[in-house]
Formats: C-alpha cells, structure tokens, sequence
C-alpha cells in the first residue's frame, strides 16, 4: 500500500478446544489433521491441509490452492498454510453468503485505494472463528432500533484481506470474480510508493469500478455441487431450520435464501427439494428459497453437520427428531426448541 504502518507481530491462529466459546472441537481436528511428523511447516500435508504445495515436482501446471499457498507464504501469512481444508470450504461458504468485498478511498486522499473483506452476522461465534483463523478484528455494529437482534462484523484489510481472498478463492462461488478483481487491485498497492503513474492509477479506478458492477450481476450457472463443508457455512449464513405443520403434524423443512438462484438451482438438481420465489414487496432485488423436507432434509443436515457452527444445535434436533419418529406431541416440544434455537443463537455472545 502507499501508506506507511507499524510492523505487526504475525498472528498465529489458536486450535479449538472444548474450552472455547464453540463448546466442541471441529471434526477436522477431532479427526488428528495435524502436519506430519519431520514435514516442512511451510509445506504441510497434503492429507489435512488445504493450501498444501506438493513436495513432488510436477510437470503440469500447478492447481489453484498451489498457486494459492505459495502467494501466501510470499505475503508473509504463513498461518494459513496450516488452516484445514474443510476450514477454507466452510469459510468461502460464509463468506459466499454473508461477506462483502469494500474498495475504499479516503476523500482527503484520493489515489489512495484499501481492500476490505466484512462479514456481519448475528453471531458472535462465527465471526471468532473467522478471527481466529483469518486474523483481523471483530466488533460489535451499532444498532439504530434496539428491536433489532445485536449484530457484530468482522474485517480484515489490505494485504491480510489478500491473504483471506487468495487462500478461499478456490472454493468460493458466488463472490469469485469479485475476488480475483480485489487481488488485482491489491497487488497494484505498493508501500512506500508516493509517485504512482497515471496508468496505476487508471487500472485501479477500473477494477474498483468492476467490483461495484460485478455486484449487480447474477450467476448463470454453477457447474458443480459445492462441498458439505462449502454449503454448511453458507447454510450457517442463509440457511433455517424448522419444524413447521403439515396437516396437522410436525415436519422437518430446511429452506437457503440468497439471491443467487443458479446456485440454489444446482442445489436442488443435486440434493432435491424445489426453488421457490420470495415474496417481499419492498425489496428489489429477487430472492429466492431452497426448501427441503423430512427425511432428505435429516440427510443433508446430517452431512453437513460435522462442520456447522451457528446452527450446529437445530441440526441435532432436527436429525434426532427425524430419525424417533415422533408424534405429534413429541413434535411440537422439538417445534418448540428448535423455534427457541433459533432466536438465541441470533443473540449468542461469546463470554
């Protein structure tokens, strides 16, 4: 960047125990991905670790994490380099959903461009876990209407924010090409560099200005199923669990809301369920529901829930009222916690 900073001490990211605000260690780490003994920390295993480099020389091209792992570790975030891989998934998947790509430019200094990455949420300990895997910092959103559920946002900046966009971008789906272009940018930003060309300066209006306008645009169509780990932090980000009535007996329905439909479309193409307009006269944007019921929504609640953090409780009442055949008392009382779930979860805090 052209702006001068203060050295920082290089975070290193804090394992998950039952002592944490998550309560539960992740699957990944339950499982032993630990590096092998005697490999290279800035080379991990291939088996556990996401951005791993491959120790064996190849003759064809690299693949993305490659690229990914070693432009990290060029950046200096070697930290990274040590996240799991169904950690990154799960990120892109919130981030996908929930996340947002900011290019600012402060007023008094206009040929001076910052990469930002945000995420808002309702809850607190999702935002932590990006904190802590990702580095950068969590604070809480002023609130307008105290009707309103408390609401806290994460962010990280310029080359930290390259660092997170580099080492999620193989996965991410719906803010891909956004992304890319934030790379771009950021990799025009040089520090201590005051005499910048008009030709830097053009390119890095122009892909400000693509990022604003790639917001605008829609998906056309998804090739692929994104992995469990992807769609639980994007079910962790837009998803609902519920037991709703369907003549007079309780029913297990998940929904995805998200603007996207070609990703639901694919979704339902691969998992079943159907897609559905939502109707919301006040908005402008069109949305859209994934909805799934019964047992095929105990089936891909039970995939994904290895890796869920926010709705990590609905989905185990929800398997376990699915697979008891209950009654119709029986399904209320789960109606009931599942209802209440959802609220507290909303206001969670980490102590």
């Amino acid at each position: 960047m052209e702006t001068r900073g203060k050295r920082v001490k290089t975070w290193q990211p804090e394992r998950l125990s039952p002592e944490t605000p998550f309560g539960v260690m992740r699957q990944s780490e339950l499982a032993g991905n630990e590096p092998r003994e005697g490999a290279p920390k800035s080379l991990p295993a291939n088996r556990t670790v996401g951005l791993s480099s491959n120790s064996v020389t190849r003759a064809c091209s690299p693949t993305p994490q490659e690229v990914a792992a070693s432009t990290i570790e060029r950046l200096g975030n070697q930290a990274l380099l040590n996240v799991p891989c169904d950690d990154l998934k799960y990120a892109a998947g919130f981030f996908d959903g929930e996340g947002c790509i900011q290019i600012a430019t402060p007023k008094k200094q206009k040929n001076t461009y910052y990469v930002y990455v945000r995420v808002n949420n309702t809850n607190l300990n999702a935002l932590e876990f990006m904190r802590r895997l990702f580095g950068g910092s969590v604070f809480a959103q002023p609130r307008t209407n105290l009707a309103w559920s408390p609401t806290w946002g994460w962010v990280v900046c310029s080359r930290k924010a390259e660092a997170f966009l580099r080492a999620v971008l193989p996965y991410l789906v719906i803010k891909k090409r956004q992304a890319e272009k934030a790379i771009e940018l950021q990799g025009t930003l040089v520090r201590g560099d005051h005499h910048v060309s008009e030709e830097r300066l053009s390119k890095r209006a122009a892909l400000k200005s693509e990022i604003a306008v790639l917001k605008t645009v829609f998906l056309d169509k998804v090739e692929e199923l994104p992995s469990y780990p992807y769609l639980a932090g994007f079910f962790d980000a837009e998803g609902t669990v519920q037991v709703g009535v369907h003549n007079g007996t309780p029913c297990l329905q998940i929904r995805i809301t998200n603007t996207e439909k070609a990703l639901l479309d694919k979704i339902r193409g691969s998992l079943g369920g159907s897609v559905c307009s939502k109707s919301d006269k006040g908005r402008i944007t069109p949305c859209w529901h994934w909805l799934v019921y019964s047992k095929k929504a105990a089936s891909v609640l039970r995939e994904m829930m290895p890796n869920l953090i926010v709705k990590r409780e609905q989905a185990r009442l929800a398997i376990e009222f699915q697979g008891s055949g209950a009654g119709r008392v029986t399904g209320f009382v789960y109606r009931k916690k599942i209802s209440e779930l959802n609220t507290i979860t909303r206001n969670m805090a980490s102590p």
